[in-house]
């Protein structure tokens, strides 16, 4: 590919290697150079703070190697300003695309991550201490790389475990694009049961991407829903971001559609994101049927349901809570048998006749 001037630096995706590259590592603190021979063997290394004087202490380094040309990794962002001015000072200087860095990264080391374990060991091993604290800085440097090496192990296992889990459930909700085992496991682990919800509309509030009414007199509005499941909005929220990133998906082309129609960036991304939610709402109910016409040779009922009973309170020695209808007491009475019950007087005509005899007795007003 022919290089590209921007400005003046230059671009290139490959060139012939000069006798000294000095590779510089832009952040917004500091800058990092390395500078390599020919042979590809390390000169040497330095770090600079980031400031007005820094394209001098770099100039001053490489005075040694008057063949020399610069390689700023992303020459048009954190490294402008050195890549300015060391064009100013009448230096070459090669722009460096991040993602060309990315590419050598993995196919070196497997990764793109730029601080990898493997990376960190290796400065560890060119680092002499030079007193006891400085000894004691690197036994706990090399205890950290140990502690970082364990978590990507045990990261890397997780990852493994919940694809297989996934992948045993039958779902389909890889099949929607952006749509990982990981996000896949977080959808499936917060739905549960998805026929709790009724509609797609009632799964888009639960997790968030359905709009919230603020309309006012004859002012209709709608704003962003700050409610529901959040770590499930999330999940769809970075299903959503991945397909944006893919001019070749679906949902791309539903994003640039909407900004065609005027929406905003963030109004886009929500309209996706419920688009997103009514997919996964589809594939979960179509998993759900799928999974209920295997079953429905079974006794019927609720997922679960067995003839005999599954209740933790159903044998006494299980119970949790008291007995519902509590039976007799317990007395110290000797049993009786049961017999007839006695006859009981009739004392309905002694009591009107008392009656009668106390009324004739009362004293009548005077007329």
């Amino acid at each position: 590919m022919p290089a590209a001037d921007l400005g003046s630096v230059t671009t290139v995706w490959s060139a012939l290697m000069a006798e000294v590259m000095i590779g510089i590592d832009p952040h917004k603190s500091s800058h990092t150079a390395v500078a390599i021979g020919s042979g590809e063997e390390p000169l040497g290394e330095l770090q600079v703070h980031a400031c007005p004087s820094q394209a001098g202490t770099l100039l001053a380094w490489a005075a040694a190697w008057p063949e020399r040309t610069w390689a700023v990794e992303g020459a048009a962002g954190l490294g402008h300003l050195l890549a300015q001015q060391l064009v100013a000072a009448g230096e070459q200087v090669l722009d460096v695309p991040p993602k060309l860095a990315a590419r050598v990264r993995l196919l070196q080391a497997g990764d793109t991550n730029k601080n990898d374990p493997g990376q960190a060991a290796r400065i560890l091993e060119r680092v002499t201490p030079a007193g006891a604290v400085a000894r004691a800085r690197c036994e706990l440097a090399a205890e950290f790389l140990t502690d970082i090496r364990r978590l990507d192990a045990q990261l890397r296992d997780t990852t493994k475990k919940l694809a297989a889990a996934v992948k045993a459930s039958g779902t389909s909700l890889t099949g929607i694009f952006g749509v990982g085992p990981v996000i896949a496991g977080t959808v499936i682990g917060d739905v549960r049961q998805v026929f709790r919800f009724p509609s797609r509309d009632h799964f888009a509030a639960c997790n968030g991407t359905a709009p919230v009414e603020v309309s006012s007199g004859g002012r209709k509005a709608c704003r962003l829903s700050l409610r529901g499941n959040r770590r499930l909005n999330h999940a769809i929220h970075m299903a959503a971001v991945t397909q944006i990133r893919h001019k070749h998906s679906q949902g791309r082309a539903y994003y640039e559609r909407k900004l065609a129609e005027g929406k905003t960036h963030k109004e886009a991304l929500r309209a996706l994101k419920r688009r997103i939610s009514d997919a996964i709402y589809a594939a979960l109910a179509a998993g759900a049927r799928q999974t209920a016409a295997t079953c429905s040779k079974g006794p019927g009922g609720q997922p679960g349901n067995h003839s005999v009973s599954r209740a933790a309170s159903s044998h006494p020695v299980r119970r949790l809570f008291g007995q519902a209808t509590p039976g007799p007491a317990t007395t110290i009475r000797p049993v009786t048998t049961a017999g007839p019950a006695p006859i009981q007087p009739n004392r309905a005509p002694q009591r009107r006749a008392a009656y009668s005899a106390a009324a004739s007795k009362k004293p009548r007003p005077a007329t």
